[in-house]
C-alpha cells in the first residue's frame, strides 16, 4: 500500500525521464529565457516548439518553407509575432485572443497565402526552396534624409532665451 501523498508537494512529472531533466536544468537557452522573463528563449523555438503546433494547416492549401529562416521577410514577421506573444500573453483577460486577432492570424496568413507569400517559390512535397530576388533601388540622393541616428546636442534649447 503506497504512503498518502502530500497535497502541499509539487506533483511529479511521469512523463519526463530523468535524463531528459539533467539535459533541460543544463539547457541556457531555457536559463536565458526564464531570467528574461519570456516564454521561449529564440525565434526558432517559439516557431517549432510553439507556433507551428497551435497553427496547423494542411500543406497543399497554403505555402511554407521548412527553411523559413532564409526569407527575411517571414523572420521579419515570426519575430513581430513572437515579440507580440510575449507582451500579450501576459495581459490579463483578452491579451492571448488579442494576439491570435492582431498577430497571429494576421502574419501566419501573410506568410501562408500563395498571393502574399515570401514562400510561394518554395515546395516543401518537391524540396524546392527559392527566395525571392530583393527588387532594385535607386540610392537616394545625399543630404536628402536626415540621419536620425546622430546625436543631438541636449544642452542648449532652440527655445531658450
Amino acid at each position: 500500500m503506497s504512503e498518502p501523498r502530500d497535497e502541499t508537494a509539487p506533483a511529479e512529472n511521469l512523463d519526463v525521464d530523468d535524463e531528459q531533466q539533467e539535459e533541460e536544468q543544463d539547457d541556457p537557452a531555457q536559463d536565458s529565457a526564464a531570467a528574461s522573463g519570456t516564454r521561449f528563449a529564440s525565434l526558432p523555438e517559439f516557431v517549432e516548439e510553439f507556433l507551428l503546433h497551435v497553427w496547423r494547416r494542411e500543406l497543399n492549401s497554403g505555402c511554407w518553407c521548412k527553411r523559413w529562416w532564409e526569407h527575411p521577410e517571414a523572420v521579419l514577421r515570426l519575430e513581430a509575432t513572437w515579440d507580440a506573444f510575449e507582451l500579450l500573453r501576459m495581459e490579463p483577460g483578452t491579451g492571448v485572443s488579442v494576439w491570435i486577432r492582431d498577430h497571429l492570424d494576421y502574419h501566419m496568413g501573410m506568410l501562408t497565402t500563395r498571393a502574399t507569400s515570401p514562400f510561394k517559390s518554395c515546395d516543401v512535397a518537391k524540396q524546392r526552396h527559392d527566395n525571392p530576388t530583393v527588387w532594385p533601388v535607386a540610392p537616394a540622393p545625399t543630404g536628402m534624409f536626415q540621419d536620425v541616428r546622430v546625436e543631438v546636442d541636449n544642452t542648449s534649447s532652440q527655445w531658450e532665451d
